[in-house]
């Protein structure tokens, strides 16, 4: 099984990290493969979707599966979308 772990420091307070982390608009800012990102509804919680659309045409779909604000944030990759 295939996972990624990004650690990085950044010198704000963890709310407002956190809440930038979890706003949809913000992933094309910091996941610079994400042209746009949407959820299926706020407020962000376990089971929420979120789909990305990359530059390489490709729109992904993943939940989320733990979520404890301020604390932790973990998604899994539900479904790729595949248009023909």
């Amino acid at each position: 099984m295939m996972q990624n772990k990004l650690s990085i420091n950044i010198r704000k307070p963890v709310n407002e990290v956190f809440e930038f982390t979890i706003n949809p608009a913000n992933t094309p800012h910091w996941i610079t493969s994400i042209t746009k990102e949407k959820v299926n509804g706020m407020p962000i919680q376990v089971g929420t979707i979120y789909t990305n659309w990359t530059k390489t045409g490709e729109t992904n779909e993943y939940a989320v599966s733990l979520f404890e604000k301020n604390k932790i944030f973990r998604i899994h990759f539900f479904q790729r979308i595949i248009i023909s």
